[in-house]
């Protein structure tokens, strides 16, 4: 459990919301969520307006690359001024907003109860807009998802729901940010499933669903039905993509993505590191850093004509796509640029997340990994642009570790389901070799660094699905609650195989429970005279032999007892010759041990 303290709230003053009512707060969490996705983009479309064209105009270009800023040579220092914005923003408000936001909403979600301040996402909003509109080379994606996590903490605050509830709606505000944001309901949805959620089951599950469902049709509704790429002609894109030695050289690609994806992680936090000790003062940081991204950015348009680098840049992936850069050299440049800049622009205080960069990495190295092999097999069937779909895919999952999210969102994207065999493969490779080489992703990384350690791959307590007979302890003994220490001795002996007493009244109803050992310290200690009723807990929950652990749990947690007694029937009846057994906290535990030594990879 985290150390960290909690925002203030009253401890009793939560509720848990009927399933009606949750639902239709999940939806209210869509419809604020998909504002907030419209909002911020029309943010962007300013800053990005106003730093580079000195205009005030809402006007993004969309998959068209950006025309040469007005200032000419003087762009250079549009990051920085931008920059210092961000760093303003971020001391003075919220320094939660720095960096992409990922690992601060799963901070949230797994350390501090689903508790964000709601001045994050306002802070956030106006920080990474700057960010990218001042051509920083960060995503949209962590900013969306933060600020969808911190209005839908806000709104369960509001309300006072349950804990577990209001972690459930950051998950669907997060999941809610990204469908609007890309066009991606299906990978909202898996987003929040592989990242966010700690308990997948239909009472978190539907939350989720309903509110990216929402968020996604605002989003839909007011940016279009576009999707974020598009591929103009679907019969060149699947050519020869199902041949048997494309799909093995798209396997090689993972490899080469999952190397990608450990270089990524490594250097961001290089970097990360790197500025904090060089000073401590965050503009000089964050100048600096962004004073090189100002000088690649004119060094692409005055080489190229083109800032190709700067923020999201989704221009550049679709060029990619369409078949309209396709030049190894260039493709080989911007890849390293891309890696370089991002890197620089995040570890040195821009707000933003790393999506958008993975894909532009992986589109990037797909792309010139298909030009490099078609001129080493010039007879094979290779089209650069089915690698460059694979490589995106590759490269956000490799980074993230979340495979499902990265093959459906760029499958939403892109619409190329004819190369999707080879995609999931080669995205398997690349979550593998990553594995193998750091067992961090990209978001974990951060947390580790605060010593906070959290796996997104995470395995479910299976053991919780199983009955409660499964665990029960079956010996047990009946005895009236007015029994002497030394009476149950006599009646038992000290050599009985009884584990727990139950302790009855007048009305043969089970009042308490005294384990064996609790019975043997009273004989020690000299108390033979004391009636049991004065050292059984009178404590517990009644739970039925058949319901699943998970509710025995649940009603343990809740009570907050340590003892559950386990009737062959309806629990209710409290009648003591039902009860078929004790369950306690203490055999849970050794039944957790034994959950994680079975998943465990260790002999």
């Amino acid at each position: 459990m985290s150390t960290d303290t909690p925002l203030n709230r009253e401890p009793n003053d939560e509720r848990e919301a009927p399933a009606l009512v949750f639902s239709l707060i999940a939806v209210i969490v869509g419809i604020v969520t998909g504002l907030g996705a419209v909002l911020f983009y029309y943010l962007i479309s300013f800053f990005h307006n106003l730093f580079f064209y000195g205009r005030l105009s809402l006007t993004l270009g969309g998959e068209s690359l950006l025309e040469p800023s007005i200032w000419g040579p003087f762009v250079i220092l549009v990051p920085v001024i931008g920059g210092l914005g961000v760093v303003w923003l971020t001391r003075t408000f919220a320094p939660e907003a720095r960096g992409s936001g990922v690992p601060e909403v799963i901070d949230a979600v797994y350390f501090r109860e689903g508790l964000i301040r709601p001045v994050v996402a306002a802070a956030k909003s106006l920080a990474s807009a700057l960010s990218i509109g001042s051509g920083a080379s960060v995503g949209k994606e962590g900013p969306i998802i933060q600020i969808g996590a911190s209005l839908a903490s806000s709104i369960a605050r509001l309300v006072h729901l349950s804990t577990w509830q209001r972690i459930t709606l950051i998950a669907a505000g997060a999941g809610g940010g990204i469908a609007a944001t890309f066009n991606t309901p299906l990978g909202g949805v898996m987003f929040a499933v592989e990242l966010m959620l700690p308990e997948l089951s239909v009472r978190t599950f539907m939350p989720v669903v309903l509110s990216t469902a929402t968020a996604s049709y605002i989003g839909r509704t007011t940016l279009g039905m576009t999707p974020a790429f598009v591929i103009p002609a679907p019969e060149a894109v699947s050519a020869g993509a199902l041949d048997f030695y494309n799909i093995a050289a798209m396997s090689v690609l993972g490899v080469v993505c999952g190397v990608t994806a450990w270089l990524f992680i490594r250097l961001l936090s290089f970097t990360e590191v790197t500025f904090e000790r060089l000073t401590s003062n965050q503009y000089l940081r964050h100048a600096t850093g962004m004073l090189f991204v100002g000088l690649m950015l004119f060094g692409f348009q005055y080489t190229y004509g083109h800032y190709h680098i700067a923020g999201a840049n989704y221009a550049t992936i679709s060029e990619i796509l369409h078949g309209n850069l396709l030049a190894f050299q260039l493709l080989v440049l911007l890849f390293g640029a891309k890696l370089l800049a991002t890197t620089l622009s995040l570890g040195s205080g821009s707000s933003g997340g790393i999506f958008s960069p993975a894909l532009f990495l992986g589109a990037t190295l797909g792309a010139a990994f298909g030009i490099a092999l078609s001129l080493i097999w010039p007879t094979a069937n290779i089209n650069p642009m089915n690698y460059a779909v694979v490589g995106m895919a590759s490269v956000v999952g490799g980074v993230t570790g979340a495979a499902l999210t990265a093959i459906v969102m760029v499958f939403e994207m892109t619409r190329a389901y004819t190369i999707i065999i080879p995609l999931i493969i080669a995205v398997a490779v690349a979550i593998g070799i990553r594995r193998a080489l750091i067992d961090e992703t990209i978001y974990s990384i951060k947390l580790t660094r605060r010593g906070k350690h959290f796996s997104s791959e995470r395995h479910r307590n299976l053991f919780l699905m199983r009955r409660a007979e499964e665990f029960t302890e079956e010996g047990i003994a009946t005895l009236p609650e007015a029994t002497t220490v030394s009476n149950a001795f006599e009646l038992l002996g000290r050599e009985a195989e009884v584990q727990y007493l139950l302790l009855t009244d007048e009305y043969d109803e089970v009042s308490g429970i005294l384990s064996f050992e609790g019975l043997l310290a009273a004989e020690h200690e000299h108390h033979e005279d004391w009636p049991l009723a004065r050292l059984g807990h009178r404590r517990f929950v009644q739970v039925g032999a058949r319901d699943l652990l998970s509710q025995v749990v649940q009603q343990l947690t809740q009570q907050g007892v340590d003892y559950a007694l386990v009737y062959a029937g309806a629990a209710e009846t409290g009648l003591a010759e039902e009860v078929v057994g004790v369950l306690d906290k203490d055999h849970l535990a050794d039944s957790v041990m034994e959950q994680f030594r079975s998943f465990s990879t260790t002999p």
